[in-house]
């Protein structure tokens, strides 16, 4: 199915573009544990074919096709590197369901079932048996660092060269390298790791190395702690408070929580069956403080979605405003609201609001915002 000239071959590029999409919206990068697949086929009429058909050429196209399975993938271009998991053999749950619907389509959803491994057990080993020098917590955090960069889904470099030196560690845009007149992917983010005292003038080198790199953010990250360090640090913060590239400095705190975001357990694929579009409820582009909420109801089949205040909370990642639990306008209100700016523009109409219960009842509408426009 994967090779040139098969029968299925425009049905496999439209699958990876789609997955492909959904990577880059959800920030999901492929993982290696249990996971669970659900597909959702969507028509006027019953499929052509079975359920262990679709399953079985989902679970091998969504794949890493590029390890160990010597296929000449060089007709897909950069869709042939396009995985949401190492190995079909991590599913372990699975749910198929086919829906009548006016146009053919089919959706995907891929769940991590282990997002993250169990703390070891057994006795905390003793504290500080081994101190950590400054150089190898230097290491630690450019190894973390690096490895935060690569799970967010950008390419990774080490020791990245500028007109000035080296940087520490860069995360790249991979998918921008393909622009006409680049040769290599644009760099996002730079960090400079420090991890003893230094000089102003290596300070000012650093933040060259930042400001000749011209990514969107450089980071300048000074570890440790006491007097010295947080005079080190007031200066550093003057240094880089100026017109240019927007640099920030960090302390290994704030390093820990950027360690600490979650990363990314669900993704869905949304396509069409053979090689039209898949439908999307609206095309107006959402920036609101809830575009977290806009992007979630656009991957939502169906034209009914019953969810309660705390399913929403979930999805943006914050406590609602306290208006949505006073005032049942407050969903609906387009001028007046985040919330339903987020929810129309995505396509959807918030009714049956109940406050007591705390629920709803969200409508695909037949004509969205742009359309009407």
């Amino acid at each position: 199915m994967l090779a040139a000239g098969h029968p299925h071959g425009a049905r496999v590029r439209a699958l990876l573009e789609a997955a492909q999409q959904a990577v880059q919206r959800a920030g999901w990068t492929s993982v290696a544990g249990e996971i669970s697949l659900e597909v959702v086929v969507r028509g006027p009429e019953r499929p052509p074919s079975d359920a262990t058909n679709y399953l079985g050429g989902v679970g091998d196209v969504l794949q890493d096709k590029t390890v160990g399975r010597n296929l000449d993938l060089t007709h897909l271009g950069e869709l042939g590197a396009v995985t949401l998991y190492t190995d079909d053999r991590q599913i372990r749950q699975i749910h198929y369901t086919e829906e009548h619907a006016d146009q053919a389509s089919y959706s995907i959803r891929i769940r991590q079932l282990d997002p993250a491994a169990p703390a070891a057990a057994g006795p905390a080993a003793p504290a500080a048996t081994v101190a950590e020098t400054a150089t190898e917590r230097g290491r630690r955090v450019v190894a973390d660092l690096a490895a935060k960069g690569a799970e967010l889904g950008f390419s990774v470099q080490h020791e990245y060269p500028v007109q000035g030196g080296r940087l520490d560690v860069v995360w790249l845009m991979p998918t921008l390298a393909a622009l006409p007149g680049t040769t290599t992917a644009p760099p996002v983010v730079g960090f400079e790791v420090e991890s003893s005292w230094r000089t102003r003038k290596h300070l000012k080198g650093d933040y060259l190395n930042l400001y000749d790199l011209g990514a969107a953010l450089g980071v300048l990250v000074l570890l440790g702690d006491g007097p010295e360090v947080e005079a080190t640090r007031r200066f550093a913060q003057t240094l880089v408070d100026r017109p240019g590239p927007r640099v920030l400095v960090w302390s290994e705190q704030d390093v820990q929580l950027l360690l600490d975001c979650p990363k990314v357990t669900q993704i869905t694929v949304l396509t069409a069956a053979d090689e039209s579009p898949a439908p999307t409820a609206s095309n107006r582009v959402h920036h609101g403080k809830f575009r977290a909420l806009w992007a979630w109801l656009r991957d939502q089949p169906g034209t009914e979605l019953p969810v309660t205040f705390d399913e929403i909370e979930e999805v943006i990642g914050t406590p609602l405003p306290r208006s949505c639990r006073k005032h049942p306008a407050h969903w609906s209100s387009y001028e007046g609201s985040a919330v339903a700016r987020a929810i129309q523009d995505a396509g959807w109409t918030a009714t049956k609001v109940n406050l007591g219960q705390q629920r709803l009842v969200l409508v695909r509408r037949d004509r969205a915002p742009a359309d009407l426009d």
